[in-house]
């Protein structure tokens, strides 16, 4: 497992990233790139510095917005966490019918499994009234549709909300390249051909955690794009960049398109349920390793958490979609109301889970200590995404601004909600209730060892 081979290497502080195991698959090569690590992130930001620094979009853009709500929509992405949410909202807001590209032979049976876990209650008789589930596959060409349903797509879709994404932070970028990129290329063509308007779900995490000239500070608005920050780093983010340029370009060719790019998204607001695949969220098993471990260092208490509602960002997707989708080339769909750890750790007291504050010293001899057994590498596992070359670290350098979209949403009526303990509550009993906490003998043995070291 990549994520406890870098936990147990943690003491040696080389910085290495889950990602590094792929771009240099063997001891030789790893070794000769932690000795060239500096050089090499700068000849990544020469590589690199050709990209636009701004969001480029055509003159042409405009509200519009009662051609798009005349047809139907496709939505792409509809068994994904955020996906089916924005369907839920499409269904509830959305005047008309609602197609969903669903891939693989057992394309129903996967969406029916999705839609049970998260709405067991929706009425699907009069679901399936409004909603067409059609078979195909955005890395083929058409869509992978077959002729029938391509043409019934021509004929009645106006706009495409494409949330369908291959979401890793490490792994082999061609498989990203052809789902995030090639995906997003194939539909940008079938819109420019039917004249079809283009909604894109990407991801603030192409802002970057840092910039590769070591600038103290950055500020990362709508209106940005490439400001020197560390797109290479990361795989999924990588691909999300590349396939937001892709867009931009087609913008200049008549493209009707809107980039949302969303934050980190947590569990619903209404009950905390998240997503099906909890385990393979980085965001859910940094907060599983937090409350395991029960010490951090005092470095950290300075930074900050974002919990962005799965709910309540779908619905903010969709009332911009509906109201106010093409008034500007880029929105940032998240929580700004962002927790402080140390108000975060006051507010896990209340729920049973105390964290202690130490040294950075002694947080590191902590790590080292424990990174070389079992259980210490199956705990820190989670919060080895956090971590990089000067430590533990929540909080990127890079601070994004969302003012515009956040005006846009308020003149709409729609507040994102500040973290209550009452929230926190609700993400940790649905963690409890799916058994991703630590059971009881786990975590106090746990600490018992950590106490007696």
């Amino acid at each position: 497992d990549v994520l406890e081979t870098l936990t147990a290497l943690l003491p040696y502080e080389w910085g290495l990233s889950a990602q590094d195991f792929y771009e240099y698959p063997t001891i030789k090569k790893l070794a000769e790139f932690i000795n060239k690590k500096s050089e090499s992130l700068r000849l990544k930001a020469d590589n690199y510095y050709n990209y636009p620094k701004k969001v480029n979009y055509s003159t042409k853009i405009n509200n519009d917005n009662e051609k798009v709500i005349k047809g139907d929509i496709l939505l792409t992405g509809a068994t994904g966490f955020l996906g089916i949410h924005i369907l839920k909202e499409l269904y509830d807001l959305f005047p008309h019918n609602i197609y969903c590209l669903v891939r693989g032979k057992d394309f129903k049976q996967k969406f029916e499994t999705m839609l049970s876990f998260y709405f067991p209650d929706i009425d699907k008789k009069e679901f399936y009234k409004k909603v067409i589930l059609i078979n195909g596959d955005i890395t083929h060409q058409g869509m992978g549709l077959s002729e029938k349903d391509y043409q019934i797509i021509q004929k009645k879709v106006k706009s495409i909300i494409h949330s369908a994404s291959l979401v890793k932070h490490y792994g082999n970028y061609t498989e990203f390249e052809n789902v995030n990129v090639q995906g997003t290329k194939n539909l940008i063509t079938y819109c420019l051909e039917t004249s079809s308007s283009l909604s894109y779900v990407s991801t603030i995490s192409v802002s970057g955690n840092f910039t590769y000239s070591g600038e103290a500070e950055k500020r990362f608005s709508e209106d940005d794009f490439f400001i020197g920050q560390d797109i290479n780093s990361n795989v999924y983010l990588k691909s999300k960049f590349e396939a937001e340029l892709l867009i931009q370009k087609a913008m200049k060719e008549g493209l009707k398109a809107t980039i949302y790019r969303v934050g980190i998204l947590t569990g619903r607001f209404l009950d905390g349920k998240f997503q099906y695949n909890i385990k393979e969220n980085a965001f859910y098993r940094t907060l599983r390793s937090i409350f395991a471990l029960r010490f951090l260092p005092e470095s950290v208490f300075g930074d900050y958490l974002e919990f962005t509602p799965v709910d309540l960002c779908a619905r903010a997707l969709v009332i911009l979609f509906m109201k106010n989708g093409f008034s500007q080339p880029v929105f940032h769909l998240f929580n700004h109301n962002m927790i402080k750890i140390e108000e975060f750790l006051e507010l896990l007291k209340l729920e049973g889970i105390e964290v202690q504050k130490i040294s950075d010293d002694a947080f590191r001899d902590l790590i080292s200590s424990i990174s070389n057994t079992a259980k210490g590498k199956q705990i820190l596992s989670g919060i080895i995404t956090a971590w990089g070359s000067q430590g533990l670290s929540f909080s990127p350098k890079i601070e994004v601004d969302s003012a515009k979209t956040v005006k846009l949403l308020d003149d709409n009526g729609f507040k994102w909600p500040e973290i209550t303990g009452e929230y926190i509550e609700k993400i940790i009993q649905y963690m409890d209730s799916v058994g991703f906490l630590y059971e009881n003998e786990e975590k106090e043995g746990f600490l018992n060892y950590i106490q007696n070291m």
